[in-house]
């Protein structure tokens, strides 16, 4: 082979890998076998989609275009600097019938269309997209009335912990929080992406996640500390991963909108017309 075509062949690799980390964290419908426990767990890249998730999800290689949103630093107690987020979500409306619902929602509870966002703790593409596009599509229908969004974290790959043993801290805290101090939820979920750790080192302890829920002016920490370690909400979580099996789901973050899969982090506009062709026909 010459050197033109060497080239030729590492330039058409190296397009698709680009364009396939551009969905997002994968493996979650256990892809890869490879993928350890341990708490560094490295994120792996989309290399490959089966032929169920092609039919409800637009793969192309348009990246979010919306610029994240503006953050200024603060400094806790424990002197560790925290970004303080500014943005939708950190006042986004919670219904107030929250105890009828398991997973985190925002909106108002008689929304004509309910969107779910399958993403991630320590996920960086999800992150990506709470600092993107979901600001537009918060704006845009949440705070109209028209959509209810919900959020169910997706910790499990396979069997085991997603981005390492410390994710199901973070699945706990959030759903802890959630049930205890629900007006709370989206002011800490936007302070804990706004801060978010490399998703290959171990920050999401327990301590961690109660500064954020401290920052975020979140009540009863010794409730969430303990049900944080007690793993309260194993089962709930566990009920996330079965259902993106269920929806093959290969990939978070994820927006489904009865029963049709996005990924926003993909093809932003067309999440978008998703909701919008729902209300359309609602």
């Amino acid at each position: 082979m010459d050197q033109t075509d060497s080239r030729r062949r590492i330039l058409r690799l190296t397009g698709i890998t680009i364009a396939s980390s551009l969905s997002g964290c994968t493996s979650i419908l256990g892809q890869n076998k490879t993928t350890s426990s341990t708490e560094t767990t490295t994120p792996s890249t989309i290399t490959q989609t089966n032929s169920s998730s092609q039919q409800t999800t637009t793969q192309e290689t348009a990246a979010a275009t919306e610029t994240p949103e503006t953050t200024t630093t603060t400094t806790t107690t424990a002197e560790q600097s925290l970004q303080k987020p500014t943005g939708a979500l950190r006042d986004a409306p919670v219904p107030d019938s929250h105890s009828e619902y398991t997973y985190p929602v925002m909106g108002h509870a008689d929304a004509p269309v309910t969107a779910t966002v399958y993403g991630s703790w320590k996920c960086p593409y999800t992150q990506e997209f709470v600092h993107g596009y979901l600001q537009t599509i918060v704006k845009k229908f949440v705070q109209s009335g028209d959509l209810m969004l919900k959020f169910r974290e997706v910790a499990y790959d396979d069997g085991k912990p997603y981005h390492g043993r410390d994710e199901l801290n973070a699945a706990h805290a959030g759903l802890a929080i959630w049930n205890h101090v629900p007006e709370k939820f989206w002011r800490y979920f936007a302070i804990l992406f706004a801060n978010q750790g490399n998703s290959m080192n171990s920050w999401a302890t327990p301590e961690r996640l109660l500064e954020f829920a401290n920052f975020a002016d979140v009540s009863k920490s010794g409730t969430i500390r303990n049900e944080i370690q007690a793993e309260k909400y194993k089962s709930v979580i566990k009920k996330t991963t079965a259902k993106t099996k269920r929806l093959n789901i290969d990939g978070i973050p994820r927006v489904v909108v009865r029963g049709t899969v996005t990924a926003p982090t993909v093809n932003p506009k067309h999440t978008v017309r998703q909701i919008t062709r729902a209300l359309a026909n609602r």
